[in-house]
């Protein structure tokens, strides 16, 4: 279903997305890349000093992460979970 232009893009593989830097700079001759982790974290984080995006407190993390928590141990057994789970 196509999109509207204001839309987020979305699906999209970061080779994709690296391709289309690519793109852009051999057409525009402007710089354009993906911003590196550091530079995507301080944009996510929206000027937060806390250890974690989430906050301060571990378990938090739970609810916006894909960790290794009790429900991947009842799927997989022999998997380490976090110890604060």
């Amino acid at each position: 279903m196509p999109r509207p232009d204001e839309q987020p893009v979305t699906n999209v593989s970061w080779h994709d997305a690296a391709a289309f830097c690519d793109y852009v700079r051999s057409v525009e001759g402007d710089t354009c890349r993906l911003p590196t982790e550091a530079e995507w974290e301080y944009a996510c984080r929206a000027g937060t000093i806390s250890i974690w995006a989430t906050g301060d407190d571990e378990r938090e993390l739970r609810s916006v992460a894909n960790v290794a928590d009790a429900s991947l141990q009842r799927a997989w057994p022999k998997a380490p979970i976090l110890p604060f789970v």
